[in-house]
């Protein structure tokens, strides 16, 4: 569609320049209209002035004069060019509102953001739907605590762990559009926040990865195993689209592990 839009635009400039250059030459153009008779064996031109009755043929233009027969025939043309190019150009407009009214990538972005996460937006190539899921903003609804550690991501954003920064820094570096801690609204009503919001732009699908990293902590496990059936009440389960990784103190997140779940996953 943007394709046509183009298209449609450049039209409109090519048709405006030749009626202007028409309009010009009308403006410069003999008084009068040309008058034809068609005779068996030859053609005669009349220069037909305003203050003649239409009955009229007109001043006779003879062959010496054929300069004047030659204007005013072009004057008749570029009149007639002129109209055609007039309406064209209407409807060209036309169609050029209705492609910007109609557009499917307007209808995308008025959705609220938090179902642009989860549709899939027809008619864009694949660069046009990164930059219209990197564009959307987010506002993450959890916060960090005075005794939070401070760890940034390659990328500039805060993270909770050292271990969601290589993830953040593995998403980056390998070009993979992605969220930290965006909102996501169940098809319960209730929010999730996943760790990582990641955007399969092969398949245009989003996965929702979570890190659980203190799985030997009994309160985390217990809040991990609520996050997870709220997830599985709502028809989300491992794999399609969640995607779970987990470390202890004892073992720690390995990068190979990274690794396989993109190509598996997201890649």
């Amino acid at each position: 569609m943007q394709d046509l839009l183009e298209m449609l635009v450049e039209e409109r400039v090519s048709l405006e320049k030749i009626l202007k250059e028409a309009e010009k030459e009308i403006k410069k153009a003999p008084e009068g209209s040309l008058h034809v008779i068609q005779k068996p064996t030859y053609v005669q031109f009349y220069h037909r002035l305003p203050n003649m009755g239409s009955g009229k043929s007109g001043i006779y233009i003879p062959k010496k004069n054929i300069a004047l027969a030659a204007a005013l025939a072009q004057k008749k043309y570029d009149k007639s060019i002129c109209q055609i190019i007039r309406n064209r150009l209407d409807l060209i407009q036309n169609l050029i509102r209705i492609i910007q009214e109609d557009n499917l990538q307007t209808v995308y972005n008025e959705l609220p953001e938090a179902l642009q996460i989860m549709v899939n937006p027809r008619g864009l190539s694949d660069e046009q739907y990164r930059k219209t899921w990197e564009s959307m903003t987010f506002h993450s609804s959890l916060s960090f605590s005075e005794n939070d550690p401070e760890i940034f991501s390659d990328r500039g954003e805060r993270v909770r762990s050292k271990s969601e920064k290589i993830i953040a820094d593995k998403l980056f570096h390998m070009n993979i559009s992605y969220r930290y801690e965006c909102p996501l609204l169940l098809d319960d009503g209730e929010f999730a926040s996943p760790d990582f919001t990641v955007l399969n732009l092969r398949l245009r699908m989003v996965y929702f990865w979570e890190h659980n990293g203190r799985m030997d902590d009994p309160k985390y496990v217990n809040r991990f195993i609520y996050k997870n059936t709220l997830y599985a009440k709502n028809g989300m389960h491992p794999g399609s689209p969640l995607i779970y990784t987990y470390e202890t103190s004892d073992w720690p997140l390995d990068s190979r592990i990274l690794d396989g779940i993109l190509q598996k996953f997201i890649l």
